[in-house]
């Protein structure tokens, strides 16, 4: 018997500063031609970075950034219907490639189909977008696709539709490269979409705070280091006659699971309009950013306070200050270990075996512990399993324990809560443990060979350890009863 168990992977990746320029890229438009721009986040200052390039319309937000390879992607449509892709070099904007999309063909009587959305995988190396297919008039289906950077052919990850929905909403989307899904929201649902499958993991409709005003989620951007879904939460503000006077604009997340929107900041950041999709995320340094109108907003994640605003230069009024605005968060990137949550230990009965999944793409280099160099692999074997994915010039590192133990030892730590905190840790490690009427049992730190550092007998469901004796690194806090339920949590040593 083999069980299958694609591991939950977090990214948390640890960035400093460098002297290279704090810029946003984007491009100027105007009809008839486009110019790969970057701005200044500082002054405002606008360089153009590269020559014209035809384009007769481009989609609102609908852009994506190569932070490995340096590389700016956009849609472009030429005409009624040709669409194209470009690809720019980012670091000189040259021309990489720019085809015309190859559609497929879809049934129905008249059918209007176009790429919506689109969203550049940098683990993968793959662009992936949102087709909408609909008649002249009327509901559309939404399909996940990938998008062939190279030919233009855009191909169906799955045949069935992900839903049937009224208003494309531009500008958010976002990729979570590493637990490889596709975030997409509309006005009312908020779209975790499988790449592999292409097929919705979730689909909440989205929960927004109490209000007679007309409000939505714009301007959406995940933070994959954090796994934290970001927006702007606009809300039509009234006079006492019912009458429209501006746009309130607040810093936002969204719950996938459950579409809960919760407001971050307490006071507006600014009002009236903005571009749609004009938005990226810098986590190293706690920023949103945002273009409205003319003027580049910064503002905190934390708590949603506006940092800065500066006006945008542009150098010609007849074209647009900047539009599809993306941010390089990986240009700094520090060389050091990324820690990799891989879940849980898991449970096996005696003769299963176990499938580990952490395939991120094919040019990504995997090593585990035991010499093993497959992304996909089968095991059998009790331990503690450590792999280390390279690419790019970082160094992603993860573990995850498995356990043999009977099946109503697996099913009753399903049901057990076994909390710590902090994590990292410094000079104490908090415990909790939920859900259990004898918590009777042993606690125990091991290191990452396995080997039992420490242990202490417990009867209480609340209590602290001392870390002062322990040196910085990665162990496993293991909690096991007389019953032989075992439960392992990883925990990081930082003094």
């Amino acid at each position: 018997m083999t069980l299958k168990y694609l591991l939950p992977i977090l990214l948390c990746l640890s960035i400093n500063l460098s002297a290279q320029p704090d810029r946003v890229f984007g491009i100027n438009w105007d009809i008839g031609e486009v110019r790969f721009t970057s701005v200044n986040i500082n002054t405002g200052s606008v360089d153009i970075l590269s020559d014209p390039i035809n384009a007769d319309y481009i989609w609102p937000g609908v852009s994506d950034f190569d932070p490995i390879e340096k590389r700016y992607f956009y849609l472009k449509r030429e005409g009624d219907e040709e669409m194209g892709v470009i690809s720019l070099d980012a670091s000189n904007g040259e021309l990489i490639s720019d085809v015309q999309l190859d559609l497929p063909e879809t049934t129905g009587a008249n059918p209007f189909v176009f790429i919506s959305h689109l969203g550049y995988n940098w683990m993968d190396e793959k662009l992936y977008g949102i087709l909408l297919q609909r008649e002249e008039v009327g509901e559309g289906l939404i399909y996940l696709v990938t998008i062939d950077e190279n030919t233009g052919a855009v191909d169906f990850i799955s045949n069935e539709p992900i839903d049937e929905i009224p208003v494309i909403a531009s500008g958010n989307s976002d990729i979570d490269p590493v637990n490889r899904r596709f975030i997409y929201v509309t006005e009312d649902r908020i779209y975790t979409i499988d790449l592999d499958t292409g097929e919705a993991i979730h689909s909440p409709m989205i929960n927004y705070p109490p209000a007679t005003e007309l409000q939505y989620a714009a301007n959406t951007t995940y933070d994959y280091q954090n796994d934290i879904i970001y927006c702007l939460h606009y809300l039509n503000v009234v006079d006492a006659n019912g009458v429209g006077q501006f746009g309130d604009l607040r810093l936002a997340s969204i719950d996938p699971v459950n579409g809960d929107l919760t407001i971050i900041s307490t006071e507006r950041i600014s009002k009236d309009g903005f571009t749609s999709g004009d938005c990226d995320i810098d986590p190293a340094l706690n920023r949103f950013l945002y273009i409205r109108q003319d003027t580049l907003h910064v503002v905190r994640l934390s708590d949603g306070i506006e940092l800065s605003k500066v006006s945008i230069q542009n150098i010609d009024d007849t074209f647009t200050p900047l539009v599809n605005m993306a941010y390089d968060d990986l240009s700094v990137i520090d060389p050091a270990i990324i820690p990799m949550d891989m879940g849980n230990n898991i449970f096996l009965n005696t003769g299963e075996s176990l499938e580990l999944n952490v395939w991120l793409g094919d040019d990504v280099f995997y090593l585990w512990n035991d010499g093993s160099t497959d992304a996909i692999r089968n095991v059998s074997t009790p331990g503690i399993y450590t792999v280390t994915i390279t690419r790019g010039g970082f160094t992603i590192e993860g573990s995850i324990t498995i356990e043999v133990g009977t099946t109503s030892n697996e099913n009753l730590a399903g049901d057990i809560i076994f909390e710590i905190n902090p994590n990292p840790a410094s000079e104490f490690l908090q415990y909790k443990i939920e859900n259990i009427e004898l918590v009777d049992g042993v606690l125990s730190i091991l290191d990452i060979e396995n080997k039992n550092l420490w242990s202490k007998s417990i009867q209480n469901n609340i209590g602290r350890i001392n870390l002062n004796s322990f040196a910085n690194g990665t162990y496993f806090l293991k909690y096991e009863t007389a019953a032989g339920l075992r439960i392992i949590k990883k925990i990081v040593i930082q003094k």
